[in-house]
């Protein structure tokens, strides 16, 4: 991994942790959070940035691929623990955790597969 793909992965990290905690303050206000927008937003600007470092069609996209995904494990972690809850805990609102709830996955199973897709990503990009 090189250190242009280390640092978007702080800043994916970091804007997690961020948006998680404004989001955990709206939530115990009862307030409705859609993620479309942001997830959309996100995922544009993590793929215009990997098109902006990284050569080629496959490689910005495995980049782009992994920030969502650490982003996606980073915030869910974060605003449950804003939020005073386990960190495995399944929320019942968001997109995926909804899928995730109608397949039967646990708190545990579900963080772990987030791992899992990281580090599938992260092992592909090292090879390419």
């Amino acid at each position: 991994m090189n250190t242009i793909q280390l640092g978007l992965l702080i800043l994916s990290a970091l804007g997690a942790i961020t948006e998680a905690y404004f989001d955990a303050k709206k939530i115990i206000k009862n307030k409705v959070i859609t993620h479309t927008l942001s997830a959309l937003v996100r995922g544009v600007c993590a793929i215009g940035l990997s098109f902006l470092f990284f050569r080629g069609v496959a490689y910005p996209l495995l980049v782009s691929a992994s920030n969502l995904i650490m982003f996606w494990m980073v915030f869910d972690v974060a605003i449950n623990l804003f939020r005073g809850m386990s960190i495995n805990y399944i929320g019942k609102t968001a997109f995926l955790d909804r899928m995730a709830r109608k397949i039967g996955a646990d708190g545990q199973g579900y963080l772990a597969l987030k791992g899992v897709f990281l580090v599938i990503v992260l092992t592909i990009l090292n090879y390419l």
